[in-house]
């Protein structure tokens, strides 16, 4: 199975969330593959550093530990978007890019 994860999954990780570190654990073990996007990436980084205002030190050792669960994928330009939510565009644009499941 492959599998995207939203931003905010990775954040909730990152803030020490029990939850999103067994979600994403589980994940692996049922040796599910996690794909992920440099926008996934970059969104990560700018939440915990801007938005949360925690140190850039720990937006950036968040997403190295996202990126080395998960299989980069290249983002394409589509015409598919979020309806209700044109921001979770670029989610989309990864599950369709990872052919996820």
């Amino acid at each position: 199975m492959k599998i995207v994860f939203d931003t905010n999954l990775y954040v909730a990780e990152a803030l020490g969330g029990e939850t999103a570190g067994r979600i994403i654990t589980s994940t692996i073990r049922a040796s599910w593959r996690v794909y992920i996007s440099q926008h996934i990436l970059d969104e990560l980084i700018c939440v915990i550093a801007d938005d949360l205002e925690m140190p850039r030190r720990s937006a950036i050792l968040a997403g190295i530990q996202a990126l080395r669960r998960g299989h980069l994928v290249g983002v394409v330009p589509s015409r598919h978007e979020v309806p209700n939510d044109p921001a979770d565009s670029a989610i989309l644009r990864t599950a369709m890019q990872a052919g996820a499941d």
